[in-house]
């Protein structure tokens, strides 16, 4: 996507691709927390706009968007008022934002391109002076001023707003719709959630490691070092990285003898097969990912595995979480409805049956999880 001022020098089908850029930014943060109920917004509703709008330009898919925002301005949402806290406003900004996108299909023009692309800037600049005037502080605080540091030429934007200048002009004018209809460009994996702004983090998970996992790290000498790599499956011990996008981080646990340890935290970079990665196996028996050998123990071999590039914490084993937090954790799912771990007795976990599987924490649990990170590294 190219900077504001030379939209007027695209076509117009790139002129609807950078607004549709501009509008999935927002998609991941606006559906992971749920709507207002009084609202009366379905959010399969917003999920299929999303999606409509990165559909290949049709008759058929322009007149399936209008229908979903005829569908969409019959809720309550319309006709109550709305005094909204910061979380609902991103998504009282975004549902705007699609209905503008809405009125560019009936008139096409820059200026509706515009207006969606600069909405999208400016709930980024938003979030910014939210984080400004924020009292609460968290560790990636000293990695944002650091990258900031390293922009001489945009020192004086924060940080999300930078970010979204980043993503903006490294995404070319003429990305082809497949591009956009597939997923997203190769830097919109940089979009904001919501805990982003009103808690400083993405979202979290957790994933158990077995025993064998982690003995066999140890027995690699492993211990102490940063894994650049972890792997999703198909598979209750490899289980997929399901909902996980670039930014998010993950809580590798593991349990021995009735108390959770917190062995690394890794931060997602991306989830695609790069060169590091090493030569596609051409027979069965070939390692699946020779250029990460150090460290297949954690599932290169396993079933269905594809590779999570991450920037990771190195790997501990005496980071317990306390029994009283251990009590506390909850995990949501995408319905909203959360739960916490069974078999818990005086702070210790007596089976990990509740553990074992990709799970997304809420946004409490993280930011408890995250303390506990932050007060025992070195």
């Amino acid at each position: 996507m190219v900077r504001i001022e030379r939209l007027a020098d695209l076509k117009p089908v790139h002129q609807r691709q950078a607004a549709v850029l501009a509008l999935w930014r927002w998609r991941a943060p606006i559906l992971a927390f749920e709507l207002d109920a009084e609202w009366g917004v379905d959010q399969s509703v917003l999920e299929s706009l999303f999606r409509l709008a990165a559909s290949p330009a049709g008759e058929q898919s322009d007149l399936a968007y209008r229908r979903a925002i005829a569908e969409l301005c019959t809720t309550p949402l319309f006709t109550s008022e709305v005094d909204p806290d910061t979380v609902q406003l991103l998504q009282l900004e975004t549902i705007s934002n699609l209905l503008a996108f809405g009125e560019l299909l009936d008139k096409p023009g820059v200026d509706d391109v515009e207006r969606v692309v600069e909405a999208s800037a400016g709930l980024a600049n938003y979030l910014d002076g939210l984080v400004e005037g924020s009292f609460y502080s968290h560790p990636a605080e000293e990695a944002h001023r650091q990258y900031l540091a390293d922009l001489a030429d945009r020192a004086n934007e924060g940080y999300f707003a930078s970010r979204h200048f980043a993503v903006e002009t490294a995404c070319p004018g003429d990305v082809p719709p497949s591009a956009v209809a597939g997923d997203e460009c190769p830097h919109q994996s940089e979009a904001v959630s919501p805990r982003s702004y009103d808690h400083g983090m993405s979202d979290a998970f957790t994933v158990l490691w077995t025993h064998d996992t982690c003995r066999a790290l140890r027995k690699a000498g492993r211990v102490g070092e940063r894994p650049p790599v972890a792997f999703s499956g198909a598979h209750s011990s490899l289980p997929a990285w399901s909902g996980a996008r670039a930014g998010d981080e993950v809580y590798a646990l593991h349990v021995n003898r009735c108390v959770v340890y917190v062995v690394s935290r890794m931060r997602v970079i991306d989830m695609e097969r790069r060169d590091c990665c090493g030569t596609v196996p051409m027979r069965w028996q070939d390692p699946a990912f020779p250029g990460h050998g150090d460290w297949s123990m954690l599932g290169a071999g396993g079933c269905s595995a594809t590779a999570v590039h991450v920037d990771a914490t190195p790997v501990r084993f005496d980071m317990p979480i306390p029994g009283d937090l251990l009590a506390r954790l909850t995990w949501r799912n995408r319905r909203g409805q959360t739960r916490g771990l069974k078999y818990v007795a005086d702070g210790r976990l007596e089976r990990s049956v509740s553990l074992q599987g990709f799970y997304r924490l809420t946004s409490e649990s993280a930011d408890d999880l995250a303390v506990v990170v932050s007060n025992t590294m070195p």
